[in-house]
């Protein structure tokens, strides 16, 4: 069990829950959180080009 920390606070407390989530789960957590990050950029960059091909389109 993860306990509360009186030595990690404000902006420590992401990284230090990201680090033991992957420490707890052999870095598959890790991976996971790549691929997201990947796949959203994909998902990004569609929704960019869509944009921007609207944009042509109305002027």
């Amino acid at each position: 069990m993860i306990r509360k920390s009186p030595y990690v606070k404000g902006k420590d407390v992401t990284p230090f829950m990201l680090a033991k989530v992957e420490e707890l789960t052999g870095g598959k957590s890790l991976d996971a959180n790549i691929a997201l990050v990947k796949h959203n950029a994909h998902v990004d960059a569609d929704i960019a080009a869509k944009l921007a091909e609207e944009m042509r389109l109305i002027i």
